[in-house]
């Protein structure tokens, strides 16, 4: 018993040290730290908020879940998902600042989970952590080209879509956020530019769709009336139906990964989680209500393969100049999430590198030389 004092005495100090840290990725002495922090609460919030974007992502997201139970669904859904998503982010903002890392979950596993199994545990939160980022990031990519020519079928008619044209959309959207993302001194400042843009567009469709719109949907139809035609019962069809507003409060864990560019990330990083999921609610709640109170019918939202400009060209009367002035501003959003997307994506990648998780780990590992100053992953 006399023996294990001493060990005691050292793993307590041990984790002392370890506490006091700025980051635990200086746990292991290979892993090289980024040169600057350019990230404060505020920038690095507006990555996590350019990614989630819910008010955009409402708009975006009608068709997936608009015939599963209509506008009580995504009222109450969203609600709903708000509140999860303020638990998601106190419990990412406890592990952040209690163990602060840029690979985020998979490092978590490989300290809270069982000797036994925590490397094969790591690992796969590693692989499937990073793996989502890149899938969320093709989806984005391929969903804003066609959004975009969905918008030159109403102008044009006889307009003729081809699959090339969605694939060099989608590749010009990856080059552009490569280029941003090449360089870690622009990331706040774009950061910070799409946070404004975002807030500024959805509080004019918000004001402009509901000062322009003809006619105003009831309050039964709008909280009470579901509209389900999806051919499952009204209680699977709504749970079903909770895809669209969970989407809204998806990859919240962005900002975790920033821990070696943001100072003193015990702090700031729960802090631009909550502020986050805050700021999605303030601006998503009002954009559901906005939408389906200005909608004629939620039959011509559900027959429209791009609901949002339907529902824009409707308030406007038709007016088809308004309503690709308003999908521009939604698109303009929605791309710049891209950007965001690919710096949370490669942080994963570099943290895991870091971590001799991938091949050629030596070189992913390394942080570019300036005026770069980002991980070779970008």
């Amino acid at each position: 018993m006399e023996a294990e004092i001493p060990s005691k005495e050292r793993k307590s100090q041990q984790l002392d040290q370890l506490h006091q840290s700025p980051s635990m990725s200086i746990m292991d002495g290979d892993h090289q730290q980024m040169h600057q922090k350019p990230f404060t609460v505020w920038t690095a919030m507006g990555i996590g908020h350019s990614i989630t974007n819910t008010a955009i992502t409402i708009i975006v997201g009608l068709a997936s879940s608009v015939a599963l139970g209509g506008p009580p669904l995504f009222f109450y859904g969203f609600i709903m998902m708000a509140l999860i998503a303020v638990c998601v982010a106190i419990s990412l903002g406890e592990l952040a600042s209690a163990l602060p890392h840029s690979g985020g979950q998979y490092f978590w596993v490989a300290v809270l989970a069982p000797p036994k199994c925590r490397r094969f545990l790591s690992y796969i939160t590693g692989i499937v952590g990073w793996a989502g980022a890149v899938c969320t990031s093709a989806s984005v990519c391929l969903a804003v080209p066609t959004t975009i020519f969905a918008m030159v079928s109403m102008t044009h008619p006889d307009f003729n879509y081809k699959p090339w044209m969605g694939f060099v959309g989608f590749q010009v959207l990856n080059l552009r956020a490569f280029t941003f993302n090449c360089f870690e001194r622009v990331l706040p400042w774009v950061s910070r530019s799409l946070l404004v843009f975002t807030v500024c567009t959805v509080t004019v469709v918000f004001v402009s769709v509901l000062a322009a719109s003809p006619q105003k949907q009831s309050a039964e139809n709008l909280f009470v009336n579901l509209y389900n035609i999806s051919g499952w019962s009204n209680g699977v069809a709504f749970m079903i139906g909770l895809n669209a507003p969970n989407w809204a409060f998806s990859c919240l864990d962005a900002t975790v990964h920033l821990a070696d560019e943001i100072p003193n990330p015990r702090k700031n990083i729960p802090q631009a989680l909550l502020v986050t999921v805050a700021l999605g609610s303030a601006t998503g709640l009002p954009i559901v209500l906005a939408l389906f109170l200005s909608a004629p019918s939620v039959d011509i939202i559900v027959d429209s393969s791009t609901p949002s400009l339907q529902i824009f060209h409707d308030a406007f009367k038709q007016n088809t100049a308004a309503a690709l002035a308003l999908q521009s501003l939604v698109l303009i959003s929605a791309a710049g999430a891209i950007i965001g997307i690919h710096t949370w994506q490669s942080r994963i990648a570099w943290a895991f590198s870091k971590d001799k998780g991938f091949p050629f780990h030596r070189f992913l590992s390394r942080i570019a030389p300036k005026p770069y100053s980002t991980p070779n992953l970008d």
